[in-house]
């Protein structure tokens, strides 16, 4: 959870409300991403394990 970081997009703030509509969780081996409007779309990027 420390190596975790969390971001709003204040450019895509739909409607103008103040309403977080689109974030993204990052961290060293992924990436979450959300967009709630005008529908809801999330994506999980995992990385795959290194070959040792």
């Amino acid at each position: 959870m420390n190596t975790l970081h969390m971001a709003f997009l204040n450019s895509q703030d739909v409607g103008k409300d103040g309403v977080w509509d689109v974030w993204q969780i990052e961290g060293p081996n992924r990436v979450w991403f959300f967009r709630g409007a005008p529908h809801v779309h999330c994506w999980a990027h995992i990385r795959a394990p290194q070959a040792a």
